[in-house]
């Protein structure tokens, strides 16, 4: 399972929507834009509720996610001053 999560995964998992998916559709239909959009829109509710339920106080917060979702979170987070990440993998040793 642990592999499911490996960055060359996720990026592959990433892919899919930003590479494929996104191309779904005629040109006058946006089908795959829209259902790449609400993955995205998804991904930055969840990202917003770690955001909120978090405090300057916490040390350590736990957000278990899958391949698409990780590589997303990857990419909010690198942005993000407050947080980094340490992968699952690397605590499991």
């Amino acid at each position: 399972i642990v592999d499911l999560n490996s960055t060359e995964y996720c990026n592959s998992d990433l892919g899919w929507y930003l590479g494929l998916a996104s191309k779904a559709g005629k040109t006058d239909d946006f089908v795959g834009p829209f259902l790449v959009s609400e993955w995205y829109k998804r991904n930055l509710y969840m990202y917003s509720l770690v955001q909120k339920l978090t405090e300057a106080k916490d040390e350590k917060v736990m957000v278990l996610l899958g391949a698409s979702h990780a590589a997303i979170f990857r990419e909010f987070i690198k942005y993000d001053p407050e947080f980094e990440i340490v992968e699952l993998k690397d605590i499991l040793k």
